[in-house]
């Protein structure tokens, strides 16, 4: 490996000013929300797709590892910090462009640094009659990244990857590559349809080290006549397993088409502000929470939905999920534009506000949450990787069905606080029989033993999960060892794949793939 003549000659591709081998940029880049040992020997920051290539080539050629990143803002999941020592980061945020956007047929095409901001403000300056699908986290978050995650969102089109297509890749050997019918010459479907004659290559690209995904198209949500929100206050964990299967039941037969949502009050207590200093230490206990909860009119569970189409059919399917509800004795509340400005300032209000923003193709700024622990003031521009904020995620594929979301959300809650962290726990299904259950907690790193109790936090929450058959999603920095779970053919495989794809391990060694 010759690091030194890859940096003169990635100089040359992008400009020095582009290459980074020092200084506060490479401590930024080696710093998560959690301990990190791996550290950046340089960043690189190309422009375009053909630069990508030009570097990946470089790379090869003197055998030096790539970090690929969109944004780096994977808070919780390992911000920027590649899995392997001697990884040089390809920071691909400076590639900004809109490449297409087609109103007729309701699609757009991004490169890596497109946010969600980026995108939403170009929505809102064509007229706002197309809907993008957010995600809960920072409004400077990569679409395309998220996408490469399978990370998910709220609406019709919650389910990120699943409705992706057409992606552009270069692979290792810095060769570009086209999924779908972007392969074939002048096609007319390349942004319309993934299903292209022979295997669907799309998936070899997502949550993968196989390449680099440098443009993706995705569909848009024609803004909808009427929206109405769904919010259910649900007592205890009894009634959140009567209205999952309630909801399900509406999710199977259509009248619910978003992707529902549930969380316990520490998830919106997280959201809503920071931790209660001036009536308890760590970890806020279960009962408290529930008061301060209630304080603030939530209930210990909270649930959403949201309802879509023209007036006369928001109306019919409105009956059936509230008589549904209430049938099973749920209290269930209907919010749109006109109760929002009825309802009363104060917490709950607040959540029902951000939940109807996110509902409605909006952006829902979830980075707040992650300073529940810090009794220093977040500044302005808050980086959790920056300002010492410890922040982590575990999280499982959970059916849709109430009982097995209340024993995950029982046990999880159980072992973190045990661990002395809040569980602020999330479940949200992007498809009809399945939720992805997501764990979050937060402390201070500041707080001595607080970075290790969070990684035995962590692990206890995923072996429990495991041992009833429960397993991730998503990894990060901090999980990919779980991939050693799947059975041995299954790994086998993905490590076939890797060497004959990328024999030199040039693309995010140790990422999904074991290096």
């Amino acid at each position: 490996m010759s690091l030194g003549h890859a940096l003169r000659e990635w100089s040359a591709i992008v400009g020095e000013q582009h290459v980074i081998s020092g200084g506060e940029g490479i401590r930024a880049a080696s710093t998560a929300t959690y301990p990190t040992t791996q550290g950046v020997p340089a960043i690189v920051r190309p422009l375009n797709g053909t630069q990508v290539q030009e570097c990946v080539k470089v790379a090869a050629r003197h055998r030096v590892p790539l970090y690929p990143i969109s944004g780096g803002k994977n808070w919780g999941y390992g911000s920027r910090v590649p899995p392997v020592r001697g990884s040089v980061v390809l920071d691909l945020g400076r590639m900004k462009r809109i490449v297409a956007y087609d109103e007729e047929m309701a699609y757009v095409t991004v490169e890596p640094g497109v946010t969600q901001q980026i995108l939403h403000d170009h929505l809102e300056q064509h007229g706002g009659k197309l809907w993008m699908d957010g995600t809960g986290s920072s409004p400077d978050a990569s679409i395309l990244g998220n996408i490469v995650e399978r990370g998910y969102g709220a609406t019709v089109y919650g389910d990120h990857a699943g409705w992706a297509m057409g992606y552009e890749i270069v692979l290792p050997d810095g060769e570009l590559l086209h999924t779908g019918y972007g392969a074939y010459p002048d096609a007319k479907m390349a942004a319309l349809d993934r299903w292209s004659p022979g295997p669907q290559l799309d998936g070899l690209f997502s949550q993968s080290n196989l390449g680099i995904v440098t443009k993706v198209t995705i569909p848009l949500m024609p803004a909808p006549a009427t929206t109405q929100l769904l919010m259910l206050d649900l007592a205890d964990s009894e009634r959140l397993a009567s209205a999952v299967d309630v909801m399900r039941g509406l999710q199977l037969d259509g009248t619910v088409r978003s992707s529902p949502w549930f969380g316990n009050c520490y998830r919106l207590l997280a959201a809503l502000g920071r931790f209660p200093w001036h009536r308890a230490e760590p970890p806020l206990s279960v009962a408290l929470a529930e008061e301060i909860a209630a304080e603030h009119g939530l209930a210990r569970f909270t649930g959403f939905a949201a309802l879509y189409g023209s007036f006369a059919n928001v109306t019919a399917s409105r009956r059936q999920a509230v008589a549904a509800f209430r049938q099973a004795d749920i209290p269930i509340q209907v919010i749109d534009d006109a109760s929002l400005a009825r309802a009363a300032d104060g917490g709950r209000r607040s959540i029902q506000v951000s939940m109807y923003r996110w509902y409605t193709g909006g952006i829902v700024n979830g980075v707040r949450r992650a300073y529940w622990r810090k009794r220093t003031p977040a500044s302005p521009v808050m980086d959790p990787d920056r300002d010492g904020v410890g922040f982590i995620f575990v999280n499982a594929s959970i059916p849709f069905r109430g009982k097995d979301i209340a024993e995950a959300t029982e046990r999880a809650e159980e072992i973190v606080l045990a661990h002395g962290f809040e569980p602020a726990f999330s479940c949200h299904s992007v498809r009809p029989r399945a939720f992805i259950g997501l764990l979050a907690f937060a402390w201070d790193r500041e707080v001595a033993g607080d970075d290790q109790r969070a990684f035995d936090a962590h692990d206890a929450v995923a072996r429990e999960w495991a041992s009833v058959g429960l397993y991730p999603v998503r990894l990060g920095l901090h999980s990919f060892n779980l991939i050693e779970d799947a059975e041995p053919t299954h790994r086998a495989l993905l490590g076939t794949l890797k060497q004959a794809i990328d024999p030199h391990g040039v693309i995010a060694p140790g990422r999904y793939i074991p290096a």
